[in-house]
């Protein structure tokens, strides 16, 4: 499996609003089933991705912090770019995977947006989604074009 980076994140230049929002823009819960690895592409306003936080005990800087990837079992991915790859055993069924803005000290942001979205995962359908030109930046031929 080979995987380059998906373009750079360009957020949208004049917002609606003040308020932080995060969006799951990719998979589509209408297509399907996906693979037990799919990529996942968040669009989030108003709230600048700060790599810097993996120490818990950073204090929250207004306006800037990260996103939480939660997964059906409650596990969880703290993520400082917008699009994650996501990856897990689990047996076909529909299940739900939760975006959330959270503080640069995993603190969950008040007032902001979380999305949800439930997908169909089955890995063991041969047609499941989750390869190559089904995912940005990602080819499972083994060429990763990067």
């Amino acid at each position: 499996m080979a995987a380059c980076e998906p373009p750079p994140y360009t957020p949208t230049e004049t917002p609606a609003s003040s308020t932080p929002t995060i969006e799951i823009i990719f998979p589509d819960p209408a297509l399907g089933p996906y693979c037990n690895e799919f990529m996942m592409v968040v669009d989030i306003d108003n709230h600048i991705l700060n790599p810097g936080f993996y120490e818990e005990e950073l204090e929250p800087v207004e306006g800037e912090g990260h996103w939480h990837l939660v997964y059906p079992a409650g596990n969880v991915d703290a993520l400082g770019m917008p699009y994650a790859w996501v990856t897990g055993e689990l047996v076909p069924g529909r299940y739900p995977f939760t975006a959330q803005l959270v503080e640069n000290n995993h603190t969950p942001l008040l007032g902001a947006q979380v999305d949800v979205v439930e997908l169909d995962i089955d890995g063991d359908d041969p047609d499941c989604i989750g390869g190559a030109g089904t995912n940005p930046g990602y080819d499972d031929t083994g060429d990763s074009g990067a």
